[in-house]
């Protein structure tokens, strides 16, 4: 712009369903003239975006803002000496929107701050890491003696990344979500604990639940507050589920991507275990030592019952046995399972997967849990970013119910 009004450019978050619209002022003569120079908002209601095909580029070249998308002009309002913010309360949970800031003389010379594009995410469905904290501090207070909250390591931003154990800590069912920002976790796993806890205590005292449920609680903070394009990797650039020291060294190419390139979201990272976060699950694993571990992907804060299991361990017929005994009744909570064929079981490629970790290190079974052909072909809004409360709701029963019938089996186990 022809002068500098704001230190950064300013950006757009979405809090509690509203959108802010804040930057800092540049120095105390905007700050003065701040408080009579008329700004001017934009808005433009995006409906053309498609997630997981569209991302930063479609806004890139957008078109600028028409007169008629005026939403506000005045004083930007000043929450504190430099900072400057306007809450654009009338949005639509599930909409795109992108904004402007302008003023009389910069729009003059064609130009404005932005676009900046954000997504107004449901927050029932889509918690923001203070939420996540503070549900896990609740449960721990609500069921004292019973829950346990601990932290096991660090997110790259330096966000407390805490997990939380239930019951026999001899024989525990291990939980990770988000390993992949723009996917699931929390919003099923935690739900299903309080209902555990709450209706299942006989059976906590025989067999155990652990839950790491923001894994990549940095970039999943991003997502939950607008960033409107589907979430892969951390702040580092690094896919967290291509780090672990196994089949490090071995490129790989899906998606179309190459895991040596910082680009790519399929980024393995500079070396293994790089990141905080994977340290995290690692020694979320090793401290409490579970039986067996699943770890919650697909997308939309949503994820089904098939269980992708370790390339390793594909010829290992007592290992797929292992697994096999936790997979059948965990999947009767999703459907009708007569035999163990009706268990979806599609083998990951080798890759540095969590779960070709834990099958090299402990022998236990470990799946990353996503849909499958045929769930998308009745759920595939929700690989759209458009999951509904309803179907929350259901996939938070079906899992529950899995849990409840993995534990079963856990707990008859020696």
């Amino acid at each position: 712009m022809g002068r500098k009004s704001f230190e950064d450019p300013p950006q757009a978050v979405v809090k509690d369903g509203v959108v802010e619209i804040s930057g800092v002022l540049s120095s105390p003569h905007e700050v003065e003239e701040n408080k009579t120079l008329k700004r001017r908002i934009y808005r433009r209601t995006i409906t053309d975006f498609v997630f997981d095909e569209d991302y930063g580029e479609f806004f890139s070249g957008i078109a600028p803002p028409d007169p008629s998308e005026l939403i506000f002009e005045g004083p930007l309002p000043q929450r504190h000496l430099r900072w400057a913010a306007y809450t654009d309360r009338d949005v639509e949970i599930g909409s795109y929107y992108v904004y402007w800031i302008g003023d009389e003389d910069s729009e003059k010379n064609g130009e404005v701050y932005g676009p900046m594009a954000v997504k107004v995410r449901d927050p029932e469905i889509y918690w923001t890491y203070k939420k996540t904290v503070e549900r896990m501090e609740a449960i721990k207070a609500a069921y004292p003696g019973m829950a346990e909250m601990r932290q096991f390591g660090q997110s790259t931003r330096k966000r407390p990344l805490y997990g939380i154990v239930a019951g026999n800590p001899s024989k525990l069912l291990a939980f990770t979500g988000y390993v992949h920002a723009g996917e699931s976790g929390t919003e099923i796993l935690l739900p299903a604990l309080e209902r555990l806890l709450a209706v299942n205590r006989d059976l906590l005292s025989r067999a155990g639940i652990a839950m790491l449920p923001c894994v990549n609680a940095d970039s999943r903070e991003k997502f939950v507050t607008g960033h409107p394009s589907y979430i892969r990797v951390n702040p580092n650039h690094v896919d967290l589920n291509r780090n672990y020291p196994v089949f490090w060294d071995l490129p790989g190419y899906g998606y179309g991507l190459d895991t040596n390139a910082e680009w790519s979201v399929t980024y393995r990272g500079p070396y293994p275990a790089s990141e905080d976060e994977t340290q995290a699950v690692m020694n979320f694993i090793k401290t409490l030592k579970p039986r067996g571990v699943f770890s919650f992907h697909a997308m939309g804060s949503i994820c089904a019952d098939a269980f992708c299991v370790p390339s390793a361990a594909a010829t290992d017929r007592a290992y797929c046995q292992k697994c096999l005994e936790l997979y059948m009744p965990y999947s009767k909570g999703f459907r009708e399972i007569n035999s163990e064929a009706d268990v979806r079981l599609p083998p990951n490629k080798p890759a540095q997967y969590l779960t070709e970790w834990i099958y090299q290190e402990f022998k236990i079974p470990a799946a990353d849990l996503e849909f499958n052909g045929k769930d998308y072909e009745k759920y595939g809004y929700t690989k759209r970013d458009r999951t509904d409360r309803k179907t929350l709701d259901l996939f938070r029963e079906r899992h529950y119910q899995g849990m409840v019938n993995a534990l079963e089996v856990l707990a008859q186990q020696p």
